[in-house]
């Protein structure tokens, strides 16, 4: 394939991943339901449908410092560093851009590993905005080894997406918790998992050892890829690292997923 032809086919590509991050956009921005209020309430709960109100978030706090969730929606989702793989990826294969495509490259693990952690319990799959995190996921991944299988993998020019994931994850804390952020504990808001449960907290640091194992693991890809065969060393075994990294973190604690008890907002509870 000529250099024209392949920037072209970049491009096409580029275009369908983005119009895909735009269609995810447009359901985050309409669907108000929440997966905790799914699991109490099934699709009975009062915020379980489509509505064009974007601002209809409604919370109140309890002396005992738990929340109430009478109103929801999935602005917060936008934020989700998963989510943002995508719009990366795509950008740089419009672009050209190689540093947005090496971002790419570099922090799609993330979304390997939020895949795995969120696997279970299977039945959650079956309610729609997990189907929406799930598509999220999937299209990151594949957005990744895509951009992979057509670059070389270049560690200097990954340090933009691997560190934009840190802002992403204070823009997340200072949004979506009570301020001052850094004394709540992960106390978010909003069922946003990169900063609900976290191991520890201290002023945001505490997403530093992620950064760490982002450039580390990105450093052993750029440095096997050459190895043959070429196709294993460069798709399969990244696959295969990042598999055992999330299953590593989830058998160690390091992930835990957040818990919400809504069924307040059972329609039949009322």
């Amino acid at each position: 394939m000529s250099p024209a032809d392949n920037r072209s086919s970049e491009k096409k590509a580029g275009i369908v991943f983005l119009l895909i991050w735009i269609a995810i956009a447009l359901f985050y921005l309409t669907w108000d339901g929440w997966l905790y209020e799914w699991q109490s309430c099934g699709y009975l709960g009062t915020n379980q449908h489509f509505d064009l109100d974007l601002f209809d978030l409604n919370i109140q706090r309890n002396a005992d410092g738990t929340m109430l969730y009478t109103s929801t929606n999935n602005l917060h989702n936008l934020i989700y560093i998963c989510y943002f793989v995508i719009f990366l990826g795509a950008l740089g294969l419009i672009t050209g851009r190689r540093w947005l495509k090496q971002g790419a490259i570099a922090i799609y693990p993330i979304s390997m590993v939020s895949l795995i952690s969120t696997l279970l319990p299977l039945s959650n799959h079956t309610y729609i905005i997990q189907l929406a995190y799930d598509a999220v996921h999937l299209v990151s991944i594949i957005l990744g080894l895509y951009c992979l299988y057509k670059e070389e993998i270049r560690f200097k020019e990954m340090f933009f997406g691997i560190f934009a994931t840190w802002i992403f994850y204070l823009l997340a804390r200072v949004l979506l918790e009570p301020w001052p952020f850094w004394q709540t504990n992960g106390n978010g808001y909003f069922s946003l998992n990169q900063i609900n449960d976290m191991p520890f907290y201290f002023y945001g640091l505490e997403y530093l050892p992620v950064i760490a194992i982002l450039l580390v693991i990105n450093w052993l890809f750029s440095r096997v890829q050459h190895k043959k065969p070429i196709l294993f060393w460069k798709m399969v075994f990244p696959l295969l690292c990042c598999l055992i990294v999330g299953i590593l973190l989830i058998a160690t604690g390091m992930i835990q997923l957040q818990q919400l008890d809504m069924r307040a907002n059972c329609v039949l509870s009322r």
